[in-house]
């Protein structure tokens, strides 16, 4: 999933913990892939990219926050921020 861009290859809705690709994401996918993605013989790699997509972006997300939290536990703690 790291060849996938935020809001250009897929969108995050927070709300609904959802990621979708958009259709250049699906071009990309199905080009490294070299197949049709919403094909009806690969249905089940279309929910593969949906489960990896939505892991990854979230994955991310999260780990940005506990950052953020680290940091300002820190700077109230008055140590270096690493």
């Amino acid at each position: 999933m790291p060849h996938l861009v935020k809001d250009e290859d897929y969108t995050i809705d927070e709300k609904q913990k959802r990621c979708v690709p958009t259709e250049e994401g699906i071009a990309k996918v199905e080009n490294v892939a070299h197949r049709k993605l919403y094909d009806s013989s690969n249905l089940e790699l279309n929910h593969l990219l949906s489960a990896s997509l939505r892991a990854y972006a979230m994955m991310e997300r999260d780990k940005r926050l506990r950052r953020e939290k680290m940091a300002r536990w820190l700077s109230l703690m008055n140590l270096p921020v690493v």
